[in-house]
């Protein structure tokens, strides 16, 4: 019986020994599951904070934050540069040199009338020279008196009879008692063209015409 006995609390005791050793290793499990919980707590805190930071940075970049603080900075270089450049002209433009050609262009002035009183005589000289050219109505009269001795009288056409033909080869004009054709002259007058019912003449460069029936001078 005492073997029996010492195999039961042999039992009794290992079953104890096992039941604190999974208690630990739970307890230990649900420790370590805090602490993992906890880091990820922390990471999404910060990663939260600096996910705010550059939204705040972005905005003011894009509200043009940062180029405001540029703008108001850079006149502030600007502006000691533009003083010696103002200073400087002043000086040339009080600059005493113009004096001196003021003194050169009032010579010529002098001189100008000297050149005229020269030139004014030969103008006079000149004016004489135009007027011995009077001559020309001579020629005037030479025409006057040549055109009626080109002018002749027309001579006397009378026209008794027409054969008009399409073909002006083969028309006919009786004229002074003669049968004509065109380019033909008689009395000194040549037949330009032969109408039906009257002739043209030229001489010298003026053209009578005479219908059929009559002379010249009707």
């Amino acid at each position: 019986m005492s073997s029996i006995l010492k195999a039961l609390k042999k039992l009794e005791d290992e079953k104890a020994a096992r039941s604190g050793k999974t208690a630990d290793i739970a307890g230990a499990i649900l420790k370590t599951g805090r602490r993992k919980e906890q880091k990820q707590k922390w990471l999404i805190l910060t990663g939260m904070l600096f996910v705010a930071v550059a939204a705040v940075l972005a905005t003011y970049a894009l509200m043009g934050g940062f180029s405001h603080m540029r703008q108001e900075t850079a006149p502030v270089t600007a502006t000691p540069s533009n003083r010696p450049e103002t200073t400087a002209p002043s000086f040339l433009d009080h600059a005493p040199p113009p004096a001196g050609p003021s003194v050169i262009e009032n010579r010529p002035s002098l001189m100008a009338p000297r050149t005229i009183t020269k030139v004014l005589p030969a103008m006079q000289t000149a004016a004489p020279t135009a007027s011995p050219q009077q001559p020309a109505p001579t020629a005037e009269t030479r025409t006057e008196t040549a055109q009626p001795a080109t002018a002749a009288p027309l001579p006397v056409l009378s026209v008794s009879g027409i054969a008009w033909q399409k073909d002006s080869a083969s028309r006919l004009a009786v004229v002074n008692g003669m049968s004509v054709t065109q380019g033909a002259t008689v009395g000194g007058a040549r037949v330009e063209e032969i109408f039906p019912d009257r002739v043209r003449f030229s001489l010298e460069n003026r053209t009578v015409e005479v219908l059929l029936g009559k002379t010249s001078g009707d």
